[in-house]
């Protein structure tokens, strides 16, 4: 017997001795550094993923807000401006309307009556001398401004900016002399007066 548990203990020394050898171990530095080469490659992968930011053009400010400013129109869901049915067939008069009217005009007051600060816009639809298009203004509470519009069919939209915001429109309107009309902004209609 103690033959073969002495043969059972050679036999065991030489398997282990043609078996393979261990790895050798990484250091803790090694292990820290791998660790660390790793957490940079998700950070660049990462940011790497994070799409570009577009820069946003800036959108013109009135520096005075007491006299009149054109604006684009803020918004054109207002129900009676045209919309175009297809990006090929868009409104040729969704636009600013131009300064120096083709045609008569005439001297428009705008008078705001709310306590509130106002921005409306005045669309003119196409007249026979091919103005179109719309202006923009902004008036302070109880504000008003004198401008010259061209004579044609005209609509209004306000946006009054007070503690609950509201919104008013009229229209058509069509004057047809160069007398002074006055647009008088309310909080929910909008009134031409005639001369």
């Amino acid at each position: 017997m103690k033959r073969t548990l002495l043969t059972f203990y050679l036999l065991i020394i030489l398997l282990s001795a043609c078996g393979p050898t261990p790895e050798s171990t990484m250091g803790a530095a090694e292990i820290q550094s791998t660790a660390v080469a790793a957490a940079w490659t998700i950070v660049a992968e990462t940011k790497a993923a994070i799409p570009t930011a577009t820069q946003i053009p800036p959108s013109a400010v009135p520096t005075n807000t007491s006299t009149a400013t054109a604006l684009p129109s803020p918004t054109q869901s207002t129900g009676f401006l045209p919309t175009a049915t297809s990006l090929s067939d868009k409104d040729p008069c969704d636009r600013l309307l131009q300064s120096d009217p083709d045609g008569p005009d005439f001297p428009l007051k705008i008078i705001n009556e709310t306590k509130s600060p106002v921005t409306i816009s005045i669309y003119l639809e196409k007249t026979s001398f091919g103005m179109c298009g719309y202006r923009s203004y902004q008036l302070k509470s109880k504000g008003s401004t004198l401008v010259r519009f061209p004579q044609g069919v005209m609509y209004g939209y306000a946006w009054i900016n007070g503690k609950n915001p509201t919104t008013a429109q009229g229209g058509p309107w069509r004057p047809n002399n160069p007398d002074k009309w006055s647009v008088l902004i309310r909080e929910t209609t909008l009134k031409m007066v005639g001369p």
